[in-house]
């Protein structure tokens, strides 16, 4: 009975009725991407509680959080599997990483309370403990790059046109702790040049996209070729080798918090 109101002396019945009324005035309409969730009387109704030896009237929190969590239960993507087109026009489904929206569902609860108990109508967008580029695309929106582990191949996309089309050299792909997981991340930060190491290796590089720990994207100028079937038998440690062109060219439409999806077939 947190937060609950108490009406008592002459008018305590006009009094509940108008709190009552005033609850259910409240209309919150919630915008994901091109789909809307409203909640209005019809619903908050049913989330009212009164005792009538205290004539006292209140919300059932337990309700609001329900509901709340029903929102995350149909639109947090954040870990999911999705479903992505790829740039040969099939449908892949990609599984693994840190991506994706992810409703914050307590400080969501606190102010659809707050909203309601003040009657008010609003227009929003949820509060998220995590977010993506956009909803549309697989929630990677119109600037993202893709990589085809299976292909070998990077596509680099900005604002919907594409920029870039390039082979690879991805993990080993015979060798289970240098073979690159496939998933959804972000490019974490941008290092120009930058020196690449590890336990008995040492890669001196001129654009550094790392966005998996110690997996990115970066130039290869040890390597004569790219594509094909290299990365079966002599791939990288888990990074994506690019030709030295191609990784200036990504460098130079690069961000931190871009979304990078790379998935085998």
């Amino acid at each position: 009975m947190a937060g609950a109101e108490r009406s008592s002396g002459y008018g305590a019945v006009q009094d509940v009725l108008h709190k009552i009324s005033r609850y259910c005035s409240a209309r919150v309409e919630y915008q994901f991407g091109e789909d809307t969730e409203v909640l209005d009387g019809n619903t908050i109704v049913s989330w009212i509680r009164y005792d009538a030896a205290t004539s006292t009237i209140y919300l059932d929190r337990e309700e609001i959080r329900q509901y709340v969590a029903g929102l995350a239960e149909k639109y947090d993507t954040y870990q999911k599997p999705r479903e992505f087109q790829t740039s040969s026009g099939d449908w892949v489904t990609v599984t693994g990483g840190n991506y994706g929206w992810l409703l914050d569902q307590e400080a969501e609860t606190e102010v659809l309370e707050h909203i309601i108990r003040s009657g008010a109508s609003r227009v929003r967008t949820p509060k998220f403990a995590h977010t993506a580029a956009g909803w549309s695309h697989s929630d990677l929106g119109d600037t993202y790059v893709e990589i085809d582990l299976t292909k070998q191949q990077v596509w680099l996309y900005v604002d919907g046109v594409q920029e870039l089309s390039a082979e690879c050299v991805s993990g080993t792909y015979t060798d289970e702790g240098r073979k690159t997981p496939e998933g959804t991340y972000t490019i974490d930060y941008l290092e120009s040049p930058a020196v690449l190491t590890g336990p008995d290796w040492y890669s001196p590089v001129s654009y550094w996209m790392p966005f998996n720990g110690g997996i990115g994207l970066h130039d290869a100028s040890w390597r004569s070729s790219f594509g094909g079937d290299i990365f079966l038998y002599s791939g990288s440690h888990g990074c994506i080798n690019l030709p030295l062109p191609a990784a200036e060219i990504l460098y130079g439409y690069a961000y931190s918090g871009m979304p990078v999806i790379c998935y085998y077939r």
